[in-house]
């Protein structure tokens, strides 16, 4: 879990004894390696000073990192700290609610990923209508690898592109 906000944690669903991570952590289980960076969410409406956890999960290869909502920039211990990632989870929409075009592209640039999935965005039949998110269609237009992904996706270091492309999950709605 990133943060404490609603729309971030709801661990109140997970039925059994997990281990939650909503801190700055180091962890690991096996091949899975998890590395928790304590920095803070973007400024701006009710989340001034709100803590936000960078998330990079390693196994099988793949480096992933999770920003949550975090603010741009991220402090240089950090990103000297994650180094390149094989996939970046960044928050985008077309409201630049959290982040403007612009920043989401330099955190591209910043971790280098070769894949990136667009998060935090207006999805209908999902996302609440009243959180004015939009989708990041807007944003996609920017770029020229966006792949549309359907259904589960096996990741492997075999398995990624070569050159950086935005995979946009589509949700399998009953």
């Amino acid at each position: 879990m990133t943060h404490d906000h609603f729309d971030h944690d709801a661990v109140h669903r997970i039925s059994g004894l997990p281990t939650i991570a909503r801190h700055p952590l180091q962890l690991e289980m096996g091949d899975l390696r998890l590395t928790g960076y304590g920095d803070w969410h973007v400024p701006g409406h009710s989340s001034a000073g709100l803590a936000n956890v960078i998330f990079v999960l390693e196994s099988g290869g793949v480096r992933v990192c999770h920003l949550g909502d975090n603010r741009w920039p991220p402090p240089t211990e950090f990103v000297a700290a994650i180094g390149a990632v094989d996939l970046l989870i960044v928050p985008v929409d077309d409201s630049c609610h959290l982040l403007g075009y612009d920043e989401v592209d330099a955190f591209i640039e910043l971790f280098k990923p070769r894949v990136v999935i667009p998060v935090h965005y207006f999805i209908p039949q999902i996302t609440a209508p009243e959180s004015t998110l939009e989708p990041p269609d807007g944003w996609l237009t920017r770029h020229e690898q966006v792949r549309h992904v359907e259904g589960a996706v096996q990741l492997g270091a075999d398995k990624l592109p070569e050159t950086t492309e935005i995979w946009l999950m589509t949700p399998e709605l009953d």
